[in-house]
């Protein structure tokens, strides 16, 4: 972004207190700084930019602009595309490699649009294919309401879709996301949230942070950045990650495991249908951004190898997710059926998955339901 930022960086990747460097490639000093990220031994990742301008081709607006037109779908879905094709080509022809990972300025890349433009180019990549960065996750423990509230509106711009569509194409993500605060405070502000932070974090977990060495006048942001150095280079920080048992991994290391993928089918942007799911696949699947789950499949209809509804029940409540069991026959779906199936659809928080044996049962219920809904809708049209 600039050499005060550049500069700090390399000096905490010595430090061994940075696991990676998200590059901003239209940035002025992208090409020498690249060069020498080359051998710091950093994961490095592409920062894709879409609210900064630096005279780039493709769209760029200021960011409560570019939020607006990617929710109401004014942004070109073949201009996005060619942007993120230009910056991951840009990143490759000056690192001489694909990025490890992509994450977005200003969180823009979960935004509607651009984050299909972004599964669509990684996705032709072979594996591994770079990771991308879930702001979807946060771990605010500890946290002031202000900040838990910040982070959670990041998570609310577009993650938890990210996630799913992400995972239905096998594409690694990150875990928890920590590091959102007001950019106050100065070294002693700053202290206090990384340890909070800290005893906070998990195993895979990501924390944002934007260090600078020494002041730069263009940039609001400078002198919070410096004491975002303070902190990250200093003692302390050392305290704090042995106190945590905390270890930053750099490289090839920082990456996340591969997604363990669900085999779902997305019928509407807040409702999939799934085959036989079983306990294990309720964490992967609030991982994939669902938040309620119903089992359509009566207990014992596949014999005594079938998962029973109460165990999978069980392990979706542990995982944070709603889940109702409604037993319906194959073949035999009764109105009162589909009534049930459409009340649990305006009961439960989406995103909804509904499995049963092959997923055509919770089909044919969602498929009848929204009849239902349409149908009452039209009389009570034409009753006014």
């Amino acid at each position: 972004m600039n050499v005060s930022v550049d500069a700090g960086i390399l000096v905490l990747a010595e430090r061994g207190r940075l696991s990676g460097a998200s590059c901003l490639v239209d940035g002025p000093t992208f090409e020498a700084g690249a060069r020498r990220l080359a051998g710091s031994g950093l994961a490095l990742g592409l920062h894709l930019n879409f609210t900064e301008d630096f005279g780039q081709p493709g769209p760029c607006l200021p960011l409560s602009a570019f939020i607006a037109s990617a929710y109401l779908r004014r942004l070109p879905a073949q201009a996005l595309r060619a942007a993120v094709e230009r910056q991951m080509r840009r990143f490759e022809d000056t690192v001489g490699r694909a990025p490890d990972y992509v994450d977005g300025h200003q969180h823009v890349h979960q935004l509607p649009g651009v984050r299909e433009a972004l599964l669509e180019v990684v996705g032709r990549y072979p594996a591994p294919r770079p990771w991308l960065r879930d702001a979807g996750r946060p771990r605010t423990a500890g946290l002031p309401a202000r900040l838990r509230a910040k982070a959670w509106v990041i998570a609310a711009l577009g993650a938890s879709s990210l996630r799913r569509q992400a995972r239905a194409r096998g594409l690694r993500m990150s875990g928890g996301f920590l590091g959102v605060y007001d950019f106050q405070g100065g070294a002693a502000a700053y202290l206090g949230w990384m340890r909070r932070w800290l005893a906070a974090c998990r195993d895979g977990d990501v924390l944002m942070c934007h260090p600078a060495l020494g002041p730069d006048p263009r940039d609001a942001l400078s002198a919070q950045r410096q004491a975002e150095f303070e902190v990250l280079g200093g003692d302390a920080m050392a305290d704090l990650l042995a106190r945590h048992h905390v270890s930053i991994t750099m490289g090839a290391e920082s990456a996340p495991e591969p997604a363990m993928t669900l085999s779902y089918h997305a019928l509407a942007d807040d409702f999939a249908v799934a085959p036989q799911l079983g306990p294990d696949d309720m964490r992967p699947l609030a991982d994939a951004g669902f938040r309620s789950v119903i089992i359509n499949r009566p207990d014992g209809e596949g014999g005594a190898g079938q998962p029973r509804s109460e165990d999978v029940m069980r392990a979706a409540r542990e995982a944070g997710l709603e889940a109702r069991y409604q037993p319906v026959v194959s073949g035999a779906i009764t109105s009162a059926d589909v009534a049930e199936f459409s009340h649990l659809l305006h009961e439960l928080p989406g995103p909804v998955l509904a499995f049963c044996r092959s997923g055509a049962r919770c089909t044919n219920l969602y498929q009848a339901a929204r009849e239902l809904e349409h149908h009452g809708t039209e009389q009570g049209q034409s009753k006014g």
